[in-house]
Parts: C-alpha cells; sequence; structure tokens
C-alpha cells in the first residue's frame, strides 16, 4: 500500500489507510466509567499559566484539586471530558487538549506505562499498551493496525462528536511522546489525522507533532513507518517486564471475571451503529455466544437484559439532559425509527418518551 503524505492546511481528506475497525462514538454524550487521573495531571498547571486558579475551575465539578496529587486516583470520564472542554473554553484556547497532552508520558499510566517502557521491542510495547487500556479506565478506544510498510496507532474517544475535541488532541499527544520515549527522537510521524474539523490555527499541532496534519479524517490516529516496530526499546528490563506482565494478567483476568460489565461495554460502543446483535458481541468478545450466554447467566444475566437496561438508562439520561429530539435519541439508541424507540420506550417504562421528558424535566425544551 502506498500513501502520499501531503502538508496541507486544506480540510480535504488525504488519501486512506484501509479501514481501523475502531468501535463507534458511544450512544450517551458523556460515557459512563471511570478513568485514572495520570492523564490529565497537567491540567491544575495549565490552568495557572492561563491566569486561571484551578481549585475553583475543578470545584465546578465537584472535585477537590488534591485529586491530580495522585496519578492513580479515578475520576469519572464524563468528568474528564467536561473539564478538558471548560478549560478550553475559558482559556479560550482551541488546543488546550494538546497542551495537556503534552506533558503527559507513559509513567503517568502506572503499571500500563511501565510495562510498555520495558518491553523488549517497540512493538511489542505497543501491544501492551492495547491488551491493557481497559486497566486505565474506560475512556475510549486504541488500535494498532500494521500495513506492509507503515503503521497506524489509532484513537476513539468514547463521546459523542461535541465532546470529541480537547480528548482527542489530549490521546494523540500523549500517544506521540509514548512512541517518542520508545523510539528515540528520531522517531517521527509520517502524518497526524483528526477526526475533527479543523481549529482556526493549526500551527500549534504541526509544531508539536513535526509532521503533516490533517483534519477531517475518517479517524484520529497517528501514522509512522512500520520499520519503527522491530526497534528495542532502550532501558527496558526483561525480567522488569516478565513481572509486570504477570501483574497486567492477573488484573485482566479480574475484568474478564466481569463479563456483563465487558457486555455492558460493547453494547455501549455498538448501539449506535444499529447492529448490536449477541453474535456480534460475542465476536468483539472473543467467545461464542453460546459461552457468552451461559457466563451472563452465572451472573444472574442475560444479553437481552444488559441490552433493554443500557437503551432505558441511556434513553432516560438523554431525555433528562438533552435536548437531543425522540427521533435523534432513538437513532442513537439503535432504533430504526422513533415510532419502534416510542413503543419500545413504553414498554421499559410505561410512558411515551415525549412524556416520560416532560414529568422529569420540565425545562427541557422539544
Amino acid at each position: 500500500m502506498h500513501t502520499t503524505v501531503r502538508d496541507s492546511t486544506s480540510q480535504s481528506h488525504p488519501e486512506p489507510l484501509p479501514p481501523v475497525h475502531l468501535p463507534s462514538l458511544a450512544a450517551s454524550p458523556l460515557a459512563l466509567g471511570t478513568v485514572r487521573v495520570g492523564a490529565y495531571i497537567a491540567v491544575p498547571a495549565l490552568l495557572r499559566e492561563f491566569g486561571f486558579d484551578p481549585a475553583c475551575v475543578v470545584a465546578e465539578f465537584g472535585l477537590n484539586l488534591s485529586i491530580f496529587d495522585e496519578p492513580d486516583n479515578k475520576i469519572a470520564y464524563s468528568t474528564a471530558v467536561k473539564l478538558l472542554t471548560r478549560c478550553a473554553a475559558i482559556t479560550r484556547c482551541e488546543h488546550f487538549g494538546l497542551l495537556a497532552g503534552q506533558r503527559v508520558g507513559p509513567t503517568a499510566m502506572g503499571l500500563v506505562g511501565y510495562l510498555v517502557l520495558h518491553s523488549p521491542s517497540v512493538e511489542l510495547a505497543l501491544q501492551q499498551l492495547v491488551e491493557n487500556k481497559k486497566l486505565q479506565g474506560r475512556g475510549g478506544a486504541v488500535r494498532l493496525a500494521i500495513y506492509r510498510d507503515q503503521v497506524a496507532l489509532a484513537y476513539t474517544p468514547n463521546v459523542a462528536p461535541e465532546y470529541a475535541e480537547q480528548i482527542s488532541y489530549g490521546a494523540l499527544a500523549m500517544a506521540f511522546n509514548i512512541l517518542r520515549k520508545l523510539c528515540g527522537d528520531a522517531w517521527l510521524p509520517t502524518e497526524v489525522r483528526f477526526a475533527l474539523p479543523a481549529p482556526r490555527d493549526i500551527h500549534p499541532f504541526r509544531r508539536f507533532f513535526k509532521a503533516p496534519v490533517h483534519f477531517n479524517a475518517e479517524q484520529s490516529m497517528l501514522v509512522f513507518s512500520r520499520r519503527w516496530l522491530g526497534c528495542p526499546v532502550s532501558g527496558a528490563d526483561p525480567i522488569l517486564f516478565r513481572l509486570l506482565q504477570k501483574v497486567a494478567d492477573n488484573l485482566r483476568r479480574n475484568f474478564q471475571d466481569n463479563v456483563a460489565g465487558d457486555v455492558r461495554n460493547v453494547i455501549m460502543e455498538q448501539l449506535p451503529t444499529g447492529k448490536c446483535s449477541i453474535e456480534i458481541v460475542s465476536e468483539r468478545l472473543d467467545m461464542h455466544p453460546r459461552t457468552l450466554n451461559r457466563r451472563l447467566k452465572e451472573q444472574g444475566t442475560s444479553f437481552i437484559r444488559l441490552l433493554t437496561e443500557i437503551r432505558r438508562e441511556t434513553a432516560t439520561q438523554l431525555l433528562r439532559e438533552s435536548g437531543l429530539s425522540v427521533t435523534r435519541i432513538g437513532l442513537m439508541l439503535g432504533y430504526t425509527s422513533a415510532s419502534s424507540f416510542t413503543r419500545s420506550f413504553e414498554r421499559m417504562t410505561g410512558r411515551s418518551p415525549k412524556a416520560w421528558r416532560t414529568d422529569h424535566n420540565e425545562s427541557s425544551q422539544p
């Protein structure tokens, strides 16, 4: 495969790489779950540099500034997304998330970061990053796609488009820092893509990434030469790597024991695509549908019950907290029409979506 790289400020699409098959954005404008605060550790200092009191800003979201003292602390993913968006707004800095990500390296990821740094090769390091992403929280999906002569490290945030900007900027900046740490200062991407509209000033992005930056792409990703994958990681300790790998394996097994939780997350990712069958969810979790049914039964639930619960939870959240139309909410939940969503919602709650919204949020706009 050959990709023509152009250093352009236009919003036209560069020649596409083959699809990376990332999950779609979640049905909810702000996804559920928690994330480690390490990825956002630079936010207080940045706010001070812009002349704002970080304690006052984070207090708007019910946070105490001391939570940023320890990278292992957890915050709600929705809170992290709203905080970055708020920071960009009050500082009038369109690339606030990029600045925050620039100051974060692999060690801010705790166990996963050290596992990456002590991997034998760059390829194994990135595989560890992808495999252990869930240990960092449910903040988004990371995928590694290898082609004939290029590699794409892609990221999809688990939020609706209006909240994706700052979190995506920060994630790719952090990924850039990780790869520079693994490969050395000689490493640079051949191009950077954002599945976002171009900001008014793209120069901060080009200065940081030192590569062509494209917006309005299909997926957000760093693209670089495949030759870097075989490079050894400088300073890696093979004994420490094996020890960290055992710890990560045990933690992942604990995650795998919660099959219902994994199914819920895949359902949330798949709902907006309209393709959320048990066969698709089973494939995503790498198990046979019968095995999935059996394990869910052992945990006292079923696929249909989880699907119904998530649709009810997300529908009521959107009806209460957003001004989205009933038709739009139905489509986001995988229904083919407003009427099919209305019938389903009435079975779940005994009320129509419009009546439920009126009862629970008198201030909502139709």
